[in-house]
């Protein structure tokens, strides 16, 4: 633990030192206290209350070509190495470039990995996006550099990136030799439509000469107007043995309606389902995520974004093979951001 306070205080001295910089600064915080109880064949598995994350972010932004992020996460971990029932990691770190690339940026530190629906799933449904959830990559950040902007006239957005392809939570000796590429594109060729895909290779060579292929892509399209947002997504590629990799693949489709201008309750119903084969050359090894839930606002933050917020959803997960038990999972989890006004240096 004594190492992670040190990177806690690390930090802090990096707020306190550029503090005296000019500039302006914010400070952002988000909570998610959750209770998850988990059932398999009729029997209660897990039952419990705790502390899912702690977002403690500073932004600080130095002029309109220059801005940085600094993120630290803390949640209940029951690991042997973190004390005291808790854990901390880091999250964000970056500095990003403007004025360099028309209309985009350079983004260089610890950011979010540039792939499907990773880097803005904003956890509705809790559950992961379909990336991280099925181990497509590892995490929702890494260490890398990356470059992309807007296309013009609002058509859309790009983003290149290259990542070390373990995610945040490896470094050093855990760091693969091969990088790991990315290429995110999406389109938005009218109002309330988007189509978007995603690449990403990671081919996994160590000091070993240990030589596994990694490659993925997904399609994604959204049709968003009035009440209604849905997002539905494809997932497919392969890893392994270069010579015979391990196909896989799956789609999801996520619908969520919002009650606020029909009722004026601020209260978001929603749907999630899933099919994820790890494995596409055999027979009966996939399952089926079928998730129901809701999101109520008691507040919200400026531009929209949620200040006290209860979270409601009931998922199943179902193996493909006919007479496997599911596994059903409630969660119940409440969530309240804050944002300080922000101040010039």
């Amino acid at each position: 633990m004594d190492k992670k306070i040190n990177i806690l205080l690390i930090c802090m001295c990096v707020v306190l030192v550029s503090s005296s910089f000019a500039g302006e600064s914010k400070f952002f915080g988000e909570n998610w206290f959750r209770y998850t109880q988990e059932r398999y064949d009729g029997k209660t598995e897990a039952s419990e209350f705790g502390v899912e994350r702690i977002y403690l972010r500073w932004n600080y932004v130095q002029n309109d070509n220059l801005e940085s992020r600094i993120t630290t996460e803390l949640f209940s971990s029951d690991k042997d190495a973190d004390a005291n029932g808790a854990g901390l990691k880091i999250k964000d770190a970056y500095v990003k470039f403007k004025g360099i690339i028309p209309e985009g940026d350079i983004c260089v530190g610890l950011q979010k990995n540039y792939f499907g629906r990773v880097y803005d799933w904003e956890y509705w449904p809790i559950e992961k996006a379909m990336g991280e959830r099925y181990g497509v990559i590892n995490g929702s950040r890494d260490y890398g550099v990356s470059v992309g902007g807007y296309i013009p006239k609002g058509y859309g957005t790009w983003r290149l990136e290259a990542v070390n392809g373990e995610g945040y939570k490896k470094s050093g000796g855990k760091i693969n030799t091969e990088l790991g590429y990315m290429a995110d594109l999406r389109v938005i060729p009218v109002a309330g439509l988007t189509l978007a895909g995603s690449f990403i290779k990671d081919n996994v060579e160590n000091a070993f000469g240990n030589f596994n292929k990694k490659m993925y892509y997904t399609g994604l399209l959204r049709f968003a107007r009035g009440p209604i947002d849905v997002w539905v997504q494809y997932l497919g590629g392969e890893y392994g043995d270069p010579d015979d990799p391990t196909a896989q693949m799956g789609y999801m489709v996520f619908p969520k309606f919002s009650l606020k201008d029909l009722t004026g309750i601020d209260l978001e119903l929603m749907g999630r389902f899933d099919f994820w084969d790890p494995n596409t050359d055999a027979d009966d090894d996939g399952a089926y995520l079928y998730l129901v839930g809701f999101n109520y606002f008691f507040s919200r933050e400026a531009k929209g974004a949620p200040g006290v917020m209860l979270q409601v959803v009931l998922d199943r997960s179902q193996p493909e093979l006919s007479d496997a038990e599911p596994v059903d999972k409630i969660m119940a989890q409440l969530r309240w951001e804050w944002t300080t006004p922000a101040w010039t240096n």
